[in-house]
Order: C-alpha cells, then structure tokens, then sequence
C-alpha cells in the first residue's frame, strides 16, 4: 500500500503546484495563483512550498509559507504567512492538508521564526493553536459628506500603470518610515507595484501619490472590492506616508472611481490618523484583526521581543520552556502559560489581562 509522505517542492514544481491550485480556487480561469502570489510562488521561495502526491507522483495536496520580517516600532520580528493550502476534491477527507501543516510547523518550530500568521480562521487552523488577537478600525469615507477641507496644500496624482515600478525607490523610502509594516526590500516593492495586491479580490487596482511642495509625501493604493455589492464600493488596499496627505486624497480618489463610500483600515494605536477621522467626519468602527496567529520558536519570539519588555515592562522578562505550558516571569511576577493560544492572546491581544504588544494587520497578508 502506498504511504504519501509530505515533501517539499523543487523550484521547477513551484509554478505546477500554483496551477494546480488554480483548479480548486481559479476554476473560471481567473487570476493565477502564481500571479497573485509571486513571491509565494517564486523559485526562490520552492523550499517554502510543501505537498504531497499520489502513487504516480501527481501532487494532491499542498500548502506552504512565505517567511518575511515585521518592524514594530522598530522590533524585528520574524513571520511566517501561511496560505494557499488546498486538497483535489476526489482526496479531500483524508487530512492531508492537516499533516501537511503539521510538517511546515514542525520544521519553523526549529527555526528563527517567531510567528507563524494564517489568513483564515477555519477550524484546521484553531486545532494547531492559532488565535485570533488585536484591533483595527475600519474607517469609512463618504462622498457628499459635507467637510471643511482638511488641506489645499497636497495634490493627488494618479500614477499610470506603466509607470509604476519607475517610483518604486521613492515610494519604498515612504513605507519605510512606517512604524508598523512588513519589511519589503526594492525587489518586493517592485512586485508590488506591478499588480497592486491581491488581484482575486480586487479589480481596478489604482496607485495615487499625494504630493506636498512638488514632493511626494504619501502614497495609495486604492481598488474596486469584488466582494462588496456596491459596483463602486472602493478599499483602500494600503497606504502609507503623512496622514494629513492619505486623508486629503479621499476625495479626489473617490470622484475618480465615482464611488460612494471609499473604506480603509487603521491601527487604533495610529493617534494623529484616528484625530484626522473624527476632524473630517468619517464613521468607524473597531473590529478584530483578520486571521489568526500562532507561536513558532517561543523561546526566539521571547528573544525578538525583549527590547519591547524592558522598555515597556521596565525590565527583561525570561521563560521556561515546556510542553506547550511555559512559565514567565518578569516585573508582573510569575505566571503559567497553557497553550500557543494563551500564549498568543498574553501578548499580542487587547484585553485588560494582555499585554497588548501592537501587531501589524494582517489583510490579505499574503499579497506582501
């Protein structure tokens, strides 16, 4: 009988198993995964990309990650994105996807990988300890909306698609001086730039600089979003640069899509973005963060975050590692951990008993 072990895929694999994902996500022949996800699906990132076939050799299962560093407030942090994790029909059933995700934790458990970060939030997720933690505030502009003007001093620019990856440098010099980001490198941001994010989702993908003095000060990244009724229901997919400048581009980029309500998301932790939605009579409301999150190496995670401890907690916080129970301890005292779940509201949710360490937002992660 024929034992199908789990393997990791080959640079020549990488783009087969994309199209055969195509035919469990794509059936209509939209967007390849491979364009959606390039650097996922990229020979570089094979290693990362884990299956298993059937006795001909075929792939019938798969899933795989795509590793990538977070600056919080200047901490580093080493993450692990979880996706396009898909069974063919006829094989579903058999937990394959299940031990496939068991591998990939299994080998980033002995890696310099803090956290492993998941889309989704079904149940194969929560039965490997993945949780949901931290807020975002979804923020809606609407157009008609009578507001005085928050500046005549920016200028939006709509950038042609040609031209996009000519201002790559520039606007990575922007999205550097995030406090809050993925670390992207000139390659990523290139990447970026020529397909605007996760193209499934959305359509009319449109890039706008905001300039301030003939200097560009912030950028966004704006498209129609297919899974909302509204032909002209506009997302902000990212933005990133001076608030005042991202806030005075709603206008503009709302009469150029002619839509209604253009909607976008912030971190509560972001003070002078959240002044500027109450001064320019914007609804919001705070949800949880997308997906789910799940501990990898705790004792590097422990090791990455310790800036954070002793400047916040006002000392250095140790742990002793166990079988999934750790014990913690710090200027708070002693206390047990049971749980990568636990674990992972302790220090990254918003609740009184959390320590509430920001994390990025996690929409659409995968898109990088």
């Amino acid at each position: 009988m024929y034992e199908a072990e789990v393997k990791r895929a080959t640079p020549e694999l990488s783009k087969t198993l994309a199209k055969i994902g195509d035919t469990v996500f794509r059936p209509n022949n939209e967007p390849s995964l491979s364009d959606d996800f390039a650097l996922f699906y990229s020979a570089d990132n094979s290693k990362n990309l884990y299956y298993i076939d059937d006795e001909k050799g075929n792939p019938i299962s798969s899933a795989g990650v795509y590793k990538n560093v977070c600056s919080l407030n200047g901490l580093q942090l080493h993450v692990a994105s979880l996706g396009n994790v898909w069974t063919l029909a006829e094989h579903q059933g058999q937990k394959l996807a299940s031990r496939i995700i068991g591998q990939i934790i299994k080998d980033l458990e002995q890696e310099p990988v803090s956290i492993l970060l998941v889309s989704g939030e079904e149940s194969i997720y929560r039965r490997i300890g993945c949780s949901s933690v931290g807020k975002m505030v979804v923020a809606i502009f609407e157009r008609g909306v009578e507001r005085d003007s928050i500046s005549d001093q920016f200028q939006t620019i709509h950038v042609k698609p040609e031209e996009r990856e000519s201002h790559a440098s520039e606007l990575l010099e922007i999205h550097e001086n995030e406090p809050i980001r993925y670390v992207r490198n000139i390659s990523q941001m290139v990447v970026f730039l020529r397909t605007l994010g996760y193209l499934h989702r959305y359509s009319d993908r449109q890039l706008f600089e905001i300039e301030h003095a003939e200097k560009t000060v912030a950028y966004v990244v704006a498209a129609i979003d297919s899974l909302i009724s509204e032909t002209r229901f506009v997302r902000i997919i990212e933005w990133a640069g001076s608030r005042r400048a991202a806030v005075s581009s709603l206008s503009g980029i709302s009469k150029f899509y002619g839509a209604e309500f253009t909607e976008f998301n912030v971190l509560p932790s972001d003070v002078e973005m959240m002044k500027y939605l109450g001064s320019y009579k914007m609804n919001y409301r705070q949800v949880p963060l997308q997906g789910t999150i799940r501990p990898l190496n705790v004792e590097f995670l422990f090791s990455e975050l310790q800036p954070w401890f002793e400047e916040s907690l006002g000392g250095k916080v140790r742990i002793s590692l166990g079988k999934d129970s750790w014990l913690v301890e710090g200027p708070f005292g002693k206390k047990t951990i049971d749980g990568y779940e636990a674990m992972s509201r302790w220090l990254f949710d918003s609740s009184e008993d959390s320590l509430g360490i920001p994390l990025m937002m996690t929409d659409d992660l995968n898109y990088i």
